[in-house]
């Protein structure tokens, strides 16, 4: 059960089908100025390890081709995570991003 109108919500699904299930139940229920987190968003474009959860991308990029709304990337520094995987790219893994409804 959702309230009729939410404010924020944080969707962290993870894969491709839970974050688009997810988008479809809590937009329509959004009030304007609305702000939506969605977690592991990794955006190609930014992040030369896309492939660590393709499917939050993908699923928001799918949703909003018709929509007004676009993606904003919260770029989340995570050295401790580079470091203990030894990946040699700039320490910026962006692990949420998020939209404000119009």
């Amino acid at each position: 059960n959702l309230p009729p109108k939410i404010s924020f919500a944080h969707l962290d699904g993870d894969l491709y089908l839970s974050i688009k299930q997810s988008l479809e139940l809590v937009y329509p229920k959004l009030a304007p100025g609305a702000v939506v987190v969605v977690d592991d968003y990794c955006d190609p474009l930014r992040l030369l390890r896309h492939d660590l959860f393709p499917g939050s991308f993908d699923a928001c990029d799918e949703f909003f081709a018709d929509k007004p709304e676009t993606m904003q990337v919260l770029p989340a520094p995570h050295p401790g995570y580079l470091d203990r995987n030894g990946f040699t790219f700039p320490a910026q893994y962006e692990t949420h991003a998020y939209f404000v409804k119009a």
